[in-house]
């Protein structure tokens, strides 16, 4: 139980910084529900007691929701009440939550002669998401150059899911060491990008070994790894932007790519 000296420190407070106080304590507990004790329990439901008697705040709806926890579904429904109360921008890895035990794994999951190449990738989250939809697609290597970061980082593993333990990778630091690794595996190397004579993914019959190239989130890939690849090819759009997030494109990609070796019978 709270002691009367914390409840009225609490009372004194704003109702602002009441919420940033219930804020943090939820947040603190999200990622680890089991571990969310009965004291931090009765602190919460203090702060919110407190603060459904303040008036136009909205919170007196949610009592019953924090009755929930730990249903992380019910915890997420009323952190994003506090976060859209506070005017709080979450980050997307604020909401990825780690795979749990027991969750389906396919035991007979074969990998297919799809390779990735991120070249100057800044975006931590895109870089996780990356390793995330390469394992699920099956890719057999992903290979970073320039300034992308690896999966020692924090942030990208916390995307990836655990997903960087299960992909094969490798840091080259410059991509004209990456290109040669490749060649001399036969490897073709095919650029993701909207840049002239570039063909649309859906035409791209991939027959062998491809690695699928990508660049900075803004500015691409430089000319001068655009000039030392094979080929191009971009996912057709048909709205006003002509590009979509470098994760969401390569992911798109590798499922197509994958699909049709596949059905080849093509496999590692």
């Amino acid at each position: 139980m709270l002691s009367e000296k914390e409840k009225n420190k609490i009372r004194s407070l704003s109702p602002n910084r009441r919420i940033e106080i219930l804020y943090g304590l939820l947040r603190s507990n999200e990622k680890e529900l089991s571990d969310f004790e009965a004291k931090d329990f009765l602190k919460a439901q203090f702060l919110l007691d407190s603060l459904t008697k303040e008036k136009d705040l909205g919170f007196e709806r949610f009592k019953e929701v924090l009755k929930e926890i730990p249903e992380p579904r019910n915890l997420q429904i009323f952190l994003s009440f506090l976060e859209k109360h506070q005017g709080i921008s979450m980050k997307d890895e604020d909401f990825v939550f780690q795979v749990k035990e027991g969750d389906s794994v396919k035991s007979d999951f074969q990998k297919v002669p799809l390779y990735f190449v991120l070249h100057n990738l800044r975006s931590s989250f895109n870089i996780g998401s990356i390793f995330r939809a390469a394992e699920c697609a099956g890719v057999a290597k992903i290979y970073l150059s320039g300034y992308t970061a690896s999966p020692d980082n924090q942030k990208i593993k916390k995307a990836a899911m655990g997903a960087e333990k299960l992909v094969d990778w490798e840091y080259i630091p410059e991509f004209q060491s990456v290109l040669k690794t490749l060649n001399s595996q036969n490897i073709q190397s095919i650029a993701l990008e909207t840049v002239k004579d570039s063909t649309s993914v859906y035409d791209v019959s991939i027959k062998d070994k491809t690695a699928i190239w990508v660049g900075n989130e803004v500015f691409g890939l430089e000319k001068e790894v655009l000039s030392a690849v094979s080929r191009f090819a971009q996912i057709p759009l048909y709205g006003t932007k002509n590009s979509l997030n470098v994760a969401q494109a390569l992911t798109t990609t590798a499922l197509l790519w994958g699909e049709s070796l596949r059905a080849k019978g093509i496999y590692l």
